[in-house]
């Protein structure tokens, strides 16, 4: 089918998310017999004239690159307008929480997307504040790929945040919609988007979510496609973990460090360093998330003294960094509290 067709089933549909279905059911031609010659015709221009002033790429369904992942869905999208590249990796996890998101949580997501990126798994993400935009800056700082997949339009995302956010991912990696470039995003428009997120994923890692976070709707969409969902705990009390520690007691897998993530890729971490020591190893893991070294001696059965000596050594290598209030975290997390992007 002419490509200029499923560019005009992109605009003409855009506001009419569930007449995928029908698409997928009767094919392109069908659909367009509902639409008028001038109807199309306008769709077509406006299209090839948004897209081209704005340097995006148009993928559909009949491309080559079109991720085949996304047949899966029941209401695949027409089309992807794409800013930027699309990796070419098969690896990818999908990571997702809350826009308020706590320091606790968005320090954790940096670092799991650091360690997932270096070992060659690519984060896709919302680019929403919070623990999306944290995904996405892991990512970066392991200056690898990352894929946002956004609920409007790509020109649509005009905050000083995403303004930034949306130049350093695009030249790395790829910001992509369903929807044309300049339609506006709606209350519907971001739950709907968050069926393409889990479906390009294998996992869907919560990294921190309330009982009432968007971020559940994905991590439903992702269930429902056979993806495995992930979850990382939180401490009873923790009202924005709730989502999370809800998911776990529903058989999501817990998630304390980037191996639990990595071993389902068969891939594995700064932790498998062959330079480390086994005690190291087992120091650095436990800094996976911020700890305190009370928690740390919990959870490598070492005294402070010994603690301490190792926790030096890998500061000295750049494992390992200190933070205020006597927490330490893996490498990649002191960015994220310095605000270095």
């Amino acid at each position: 089918m002419d490509r200029n067709y499923w560019l005009a089933i992109s605009y003409l549909l855009a506001s009419k998310p569930q007449a995928l279905g029908k698409l997928k059911e009767k094919g392109p031609e069908e659909i367009l017999k509902d639409f008028g010659k001038q109807e199309i015709e306008t769709a077509i221009n406006n299209g090839l004239s948004e897209i081209e002033s704005s340097g995006i790429e148009f993928v559909c369904q009949d491309d080559e690159r079109y991720p085949k992942k996304l047949f899966d869905l029941e209401c695949p999208p027409a089309a992807l307008f794409v800013f930027g590249a699309l990796p070419e990796s098969r690896d990818l996890v999908a990571m997702v929480g809350t826009r308020k998101a706590s320091p606790h949580g968005t320090g954790i997501a940096r670092n799991m997307a650091f360690e997932f990126s270096k070992a060659g798994v690519v984060v896709v993400s919302g680019m929403a504040d919070g623990i999306d935009s944290a995904s996405h800056w892991g990512a970066l700082d392991a200056d690898k790929p990352t894929i946002a997949v956004l609920g409007c339009g790509i020109n649509q995302a005009k905050s000083a945040t995403q303004r930034e956010l949306k130049k350093r991912i695009s030249a790395k990696g790829a910001i992509v919609s369903e929807f044309p470039p300049n339609f506006p995003g709606d209350r519907w428009t971001f739950p709907w988007r968050n069926r393409i997120i889990a479906a390009l994923s294998k996992t869907c890692l919560v990294v921190e979510a309330p009982k009432t976070s968007g971020a559940l709707i994905t991590a439903k969409d992702a269930l429902d496609l056979g993806r495995y969902v992930l979850a990382c705990p939180g401490l009873p009390g923790m009202q924005n973990f709730e989502g999370c520690n809800r998911l776990i007691k529903d058989g999501a897998l817990l998630v304390d460090s980037p191996s639990d993530v990595l071993s389902l890729y068969g891939k594995t971490s700064l932790y498998a360093d062959e330079s480390l020591s086994e005690t190291e190893r087992v120091v650095l893991l436990a800094c996976a998330v911020p700890c305190r070294i009370d928690e740390i001696c919990d959870k490598t059965d070492l005294n402070a003294e010994a603690l301490l000596g190792i926790i030096t050594v890998l500061d000295i290598k750049g494992l390992v960094i200190k933070l205020p209030n006597g927490f330490y975290a893996s490498r990649s997390f002191s960015d994220t509290k310095t605000g270095k992007n």
